[in-house]
């Protein structure tokens, strides 16, 4: 071969060491399972396509989290891939993520959210009654929005979202006693309006649930 040729043939093997450098940084998202749920009436749940834009901040979540799978990165890869609905696959990154970080109560917030999209209620309440355990000394930590309002202000914190879904979770097992205490508690962290009536009207439903229709009026 002449020092030409093997000049070209370096340089070709850099370029492809480079693409695939590429591919690797920018890669995309696991492919959709079948179906992601089952529904309470037993059908299967399939999520949407995703769109461009959602793929591209799942990619850039993906490159962090290769840089560093740090708490946080750990948090963003598993909230891009829940917003692609790949929900199964959200869990699996926090799952891990909790193998290294287990006292993590950001990461117990977000698998037990999952785990109420995936309709897997019994685990969703142990997460996030863990994760309130975890977070009861903690200071009030206002949680960044995936998707940002048209103010770009978050509106809500980590505290209120994990007894916001405890709640939830409690709710959707048919425990409103149990739903009642969470969404007490989440009022302490409602610090908005907007917080405050999605609380309140959670409150009132479970309270109704329970034939505490004077509690719930008022």
């Amino acid at each position: 071969m002449t020092l030409d040729g093997k000049i070209k043939t370096t340089l070709a093997i850099c370029f492809l060491s480079l693409a695939a450098s590429a591919v690797s940084f920018g890669q995309d998202p696991p492919g959709a399972p079948e179906y992601e749920a089952i529904s309470l009436l037993g059908r299967k749940l399939v999520s949407p396509t995703a769109a461009g834009a959602a793929i591209d901040l799942y990619r850039k979540a993906l490159a962090d989290f290769d840089r560093n799978p740090n708490e946080a990165n750990t948090v963003w890869l598993g909230r891009r891939a829940a917003y692609l609905g790949l929900y199964r696959e959200a869990v699996r990154v926090y799952s891990e993520g909790l193998d290294r970080f287990p006292q993590s109560f950001r990461l117990l917030r977000h698998r037990g959210h999952r785990y109420i999209t995936l309709r897997l209620f019994d685990r969703a309440a142990a997460d996030l009654k863990r994760a309130a355990e975890l977070a009861d000394s903690a200071p009030l930590e206002v949680e960044p929005d995936g998707i940002p309002n048209r103010a770009r202000k978050p509106l809500s914190n980590t505290q209120f979202n994990i007894w916001y879904h405890l709640g939830l979770a409690h709710f959707l097992q048919g425990n409103f006693a149990a739903a009642v205490d969470a969404y007490r508690e989440c009022l302490k962290w409602s610090k908005n309006d907007d917080l405050l009536t999605a609380t309140t009207d959670w409150l009132y439903m479970s309270l109704r649930r329970l034939g505490r229709d004077e509690e719930a009026a008022q």
